[in-house]
């Protein structure tokens, strides 16, 4: 029998969520659906997510791998109150939403400019966060991010606006204050 299966079956939790992401994730293992590095990471983040009570959106285990593997650290960084577990890419973006004072929010073209320096984007501050990575690597990193904080309804995207913004509830203010405390 597949490791990862027989791990999430024996996997027990009073989290809803993990519960519900755990059958969808043994049902597409079953049928094959998912790679090897797809099972181990998911199995890696509903292991770490059981262990806490946060909530989320279990159809993320039917996504990309990197929005999972975000979710796993989303979790840890939650629930060991540190920015720090967070990657880069999501600690940029989302430093430059926090650093929209009024809206925080912050445009796909914004997203991806919080990556790469080399995207122009004229709305950008100039005190907002950088990082020099490829464009390829920006578009997929910030739409992983995109999927993992709207799975934990921290953040919403708008996609007619194609932007996203913080949520107003209590794991975004949880997750904000990981960045802003003293």
């Amino acid at each position: 029998m597949n490791t990862s299966i027989e791990m999430l079956n024996n996997l027990k939790s009073d989290n809803s969520s993990v519960n519900s992401a755990v059958k969808i994730a043994v049902k597409r293992m079953t049928e094959n659906k998912m790679t090897e590095k797809a099972q181990k990471c998911i199995t890696s983040f509903l292991q770490v997510a059981s262990k806490s009570n946060i909530k989320f959106d279990a159809t993320i285990v039917s996504k990309n791998v990197y929005a999972v593997e975000k979710c796993r650290k989303i979790v840890q960084a939650l629930t060991l109150k540190n920015a720090a577990y967070l990657d880069k890419y999501t600690q940029a973006i989302c430093i430059n939403m926090i650093k929209r004072k009024t809206t925080k929010t912050l445009s796909n073209a914004e997203f991806n400019a919080s990556l790469c320096a080399s995207i122009e984007c004229d709305s950008m501050q100039a005190t907002m966060t950088k990082l020099h990575k490829a464009e390829s690597t920006a578009r997929t990193q910030a739409s992983s991010t995109r999927l993992a904080l709207h799975h934990f309804d921290i953040a919403a995207h708008n996609v007619s606006e194609k932007s996203s913004s913080f949520n107003d509830t209590k794991i975004q203010q949880d997750f904000v204050a990981l960045f802003t405390k003293k």
